[in-house]
């Protein structure tokens, strides 16, 4: 195979040679920017991908927020709800009569009784 170029000057020997590596370079850096576009993709995919799992956070944080505010939240519901139950035992405990004992015992004070004795401690001809 290489006795065909026995006669070749080594110029030309060195032309054909540049000849059969252009393509080859050609081949190889079109490869290398094909690889390099991959890459670039595959960086684009993690920085999409890190950037979702970065919102993701932020929403799992939020979540967690509004969790422990309705955990609070029930915690307080169930102290009412219990005082509501309670007042309704109370309630069902007390017959009308002794509720309206103690509204009078309550509110004993007769308020023309009371008109009475603030004029009485008046000094008479004065505002006080």
């Amino acid at each position: 195979m290489f006795s065909k170029f026995h006669g070749v000057d080594r110029s030309t020997m060195a032309e054909l040679i540049e000849r059969i590596k252009w393509p080859l370079r050609m081949i190889v850096i079109e490869g290398l920017g094909k690889q390099q576009a991959a890459m670039e993709q595959i960086l684009a995919v993690l920085e999409e991908s890190n950037s979702a799992r970065s919102e993701l956070q932020k929403q799992s944080d939020q979540i967690w927020g509004v969790l422990a505010v309705l955990g609070g939240t029930i915690e307080k519901d169930k102290e009412i709800h219990t005082m509501l139950h309670t007042v309704q035992n109370i309630e069902k405990e007390l017959k009308d009569e002794d509720v309206e004992k103690i509204l009078i015992w309550l509110s004993s004070i007769d308020p023309q009784k009371r008109n009475q004795d603030n004029r009485a401690k008046r000094v008479k001809e004065t505002d006080n």
